[in-house]
């Protein structure tokens, strides 16, 4: 499992962008304010080559745009994330917001002989994000840049506060 612990020690947190949430719940306290985000066309608020946390699935498992309402922060808990590489390298990922060049959230994972790097990341303090998050694909060591395969973050639309 040199993945998952290769997965767990390169977690970082920059306890200057990675906030949680001080005031105000640590859960949703309605079903209607949990989102899973989805990479989106882009465009708005993310730095050329990023991909842009900016579509959700509804109820009906489709994929719709979203956009934080104003007064509301996204508290991200998961993330489920799939990169395609060469067999051996490592791939990872950084996220952050928006105009907020600092990564909130870093992670990174071995290469298997199929080509992905893949894992699942929980977040017992969820990750408070203003803007939409903004994930830079990056190759580690010298390894090549990864492609997305899929990326999701799950959390809760909360009040900012």
């Amino acid at each position: 499992m040199r993945t998952s612990s290769l997965l767990t020690a390169a977690v970082i947190f920059s306890l200057t962008t990675a906030l949680t949430a001080s005031a105000g719940p640590l859960a949703p306290t309605k079903a209607k304010q949990i989102v899973t985000l989805v990479p989106g066309p882009g465009g708005t608020v993310c730095p050329p080559f990023d991909e842009e946390m900016s579509l959700t699935i509804d109820d009906l498992g489709e994929d719709v745009p979203f956009t934080l309402p104003p007064g509301k922060v996204l508290m991200v808990t998961d993330i489920l994330w799939m990169l395609d590489s060469t067999p051996g390298e490592n791939a990872g990922f950084y996220i952050g917001s928006g105009s907020n060049v600092e990564q909130q959230i870093f992670a990174v994972g071995d290469v298997n002989p199929k080509g992905l790097a893949h894992g699942e990341l929980h977040y017992q303090s969820p990750i408070r994000f203003t803007e939409l998050p903004c994930v830079n694909l990056v190759g580690i060591g010298g390894s090549p840049i990864p492609s997305l395969h899929e990326m999701r973050l799950t959390g809760f639309i909360a009040a900012d506060r």
